[in-house]
């Protein structure tokens, strides 16, 4: 195997790793939701975001990955689960 070869199986593994992890935060969410809609809970919660982003941002400098890369996935990310919550919170007001 040449080491383009190597290098593209090693992302391949990565990509499956990132896969795995937004599949059990998404999970995760779901439950979030069902406790959310139990206990009456507003499904938009601005200061978990920014504290979610902030923790990313500070581990973004200590692992020296540029930080608008950092911010930018994780907002996709947050933005993608609370569209999914949004959607929750009309199913339960019909």
């Amino acid at each position: 195997m040449n080491w383009l070869k190597l290098v593209r199986f090693v992302l391949d593994l990565i990509d499956l790793v990132i896969f795995f992890c937004l599949w059990l935060r998404y999970r995760l969410v779901l439950l979030v939701i069902k406790y959310k809609i139990k206990h009456g809970l507003p499904f938009y919660q601005p200061q978990r975001e920014a504290q979610i982003i902030s923790r990313m941002e500070k581990w973004s400098r200590r692992f020296k990955v540029p930080g608008q890369i950092t911010e930018n996935v994780f907002r996709n990310i947050i933005s993608e689960l609370r569209n999914l919550e949004e959607s929750f919170g009309q199913r339960e007001e019909r």
